[in-house]
């Protein structure tokens, strides 16, 4: 297996490469909001844009889950750890 890809943008899409970008598969995000920005750590990836949307996944980008934000404004920037 190669190295992994993961793009996302607006409708809540997210496509994933595992051959290093030769070829993408959708992956269902759980929202329809636009997806901006992304936290890594390790296998638990969250991703989260426009409406509040966030949504998360525990095994590397192979699916996600949406998770309730506690709002319903954008969320613009990520800062893990305090950086």
């Amino acid at each position: 297996m190669g190295q992994t890809i993961l793009l996302h943008g607006s409708g809540g899409t997210i496509t994933r490469s595992t051959d290093g970008g030769a070829s993408f598969a959708a992956v269902p995000s759980g929202t329809d909001q636009d997806l901006w920005e992304s936290v890594v750590s390790g296998q638990t990836i969250l991703l989260h844009g426009s409406g509040g949307a966030i949504t998360r996944s525990t095994d590397g980008g192979a699916s996600f889950t949406a998770v309730p934000s506690g709002t319903d404004q954008d969320l613009w920037v990520s800062v893990v750890d305090g950086q």
